[in-house]
Parts: structure tokens; sequence; C-alpha cells
């Protein structure tokens, strides 16, 4: 195994990892990050192309691009945190009217549900103190 070291920068470990990956293919074999410096191990059939490739690439890295999945994450991450601010109250039993059978039920369960997960995060406080 060959091992490439750099000068530690902000990287996106994930990106680079996945940007050498794919142009050196199995000849990649990741990334690690210390304080200290950037380490990208290679196999011992990286050739001298493929390290001034890897020069290239570490050289181009931007630690502020995403990979396709962090960016899904990310945007999931983001929606979350905006219904969480868009239904801030507890969910009300009453929206559901009159309705009877399955929406009631469902109605029912979803309240249920929004408070053991208020439970769970410890916001409902402890049963003794009361």
């Amino acid at each position: 195994m060959q091992d490439i070291s750099f000068e530690a920068k902000n990287i996106n470990p994930v990106l680079l990892d996945e940007t050498i990956r794919q142009e050196l293919g199995e000849r990649a074999f990741g990334v690690s990050q210390t304080a200290n410096e950037i380490v990208i191990h290679l196999s011992d059939e990286a050739n001298a192309r493929d390290l001034a490739q890897v020069y290239k690439i570490v050289e181009a890295h931007d630690a502020t691009q995403l990979t396709n999945r962090q960016q899904e994450q990310r945007d999931r991450r983001q929606a979350l945190k905006h219904l969480r601010e868009e239904n801030s109250g507890l969910f009300d039993l009453n929206i559901v009217g009159n309705e009877r059978g399955a929406i009631r039920q469902i109605a029912k369960r979803l309240a249920q549900l929004e408070l053991e997960i208020m439970a769970m995060r410890g916001q409902l406080g402890d049963e003794t103190s009361s």
C-alpha cells in the first residue's frame, strides 16, 4: 500500500474519497485525516500518473461542495427544521372535527406519537416532579 500525505487543510473527507475513488477505481483505498495531515491510501498498483491525479484532486478540492448523499441529507434536515418551525405546537385533535373511523384513529395515533417523541427527548418533564 502507498500512502500520500498532505498538510492538513479543511476538507470534506467523504467527497474527497469519492472523487479519488471515481478517478482511480480499485487503486484507491481511502482517505484518512488527523489534525496535522490528510493521508490518501492507494494500492501498490497505483502508478505515477495516478499519484499526479491525486495531487490535482487534492489541490482542486473544495470542502464546501457536498456529495449527492450529503446534499440529500442536508435537504432532509432543512425540510425537517422547516416543518418543526411550521408545526411548533402540539397536534390538535379538534382539527379532525366530527370525523369518525380511520381518520379519527390516525389523528389519535399521530397525537400519541408526537407525545412519545417529546417524552424520548425529555421535553415532557420528569414524571416524579409533578
